[in-house]
């Protein structure tokens, strides 16, 4: 079996998220509003709606390590993934629980480990976190909440 690569798991989560949300209609367009809406207020920033700004910050990095621009093609960020993803939890209560708290275990995570969140720890320290929480042959009490939460990011 062969492992995942980051931007293939970042393209199954948007395939995930296009299939398995299960959002209806109406609750898609409300959240193509307000990611639209937030773009033109904030002058191209959207500003969160469904996570705290530390939140926020953390998926901002997560999604620029998992996609990041290469060979001329743009990054998650430079696409509004984390955006993207902010408005599909700010209609969707159970993808927003399961976020949150794979947000909060990165942080706290790397908190313990090198004291800082993880939007502001080294570009080290946040691959060598993602890279132990990439493969489910890591499976451990300690990391399979991030292993976990890898899976559905």
């Amino acid at each position: 079996m062969s492992e995942i690569t980051r931007r293939d798991a970042l393209g199954r989560l948007a395939l995930a998220f296009a299939m398995g949300a299960a959002i209806d209609e109406l609750a898609a367009q409300e959240a193509h509003t307000m990611l639209h809406q937030g773009s033109a207020a904030a002058g191209g920033t959207v500003a969160p709606k469904a996570l705290s700004a530390q939140q926020f910050r953390t998926l901002e990095r997560l999604t620029d390590l998992i996609i990041p621009p290469d060979q001329g093609k743009p990054g998650a960020v430079a696409v509004n993934v984390p955006a993207w993803i902010d408005s599909l939890l700010a209609v969707n209560d159970e993808l927003k629980g399961r976020y949150t708290a794979g947000l909060g275990w990165l942080d706290t995570t790397m908190k313990a480990r090198h004291g800082s969140d993880f939007a502001s720890a080294t570009p080290e320290g946040q691959t060598g976190l993602l890279d132990q929480i990439a493969y489910q042959k890591n499976r451990s009490p300690e990391l399979d909440p991030g292993i976990d939460f890898f899976i559905l990011a």
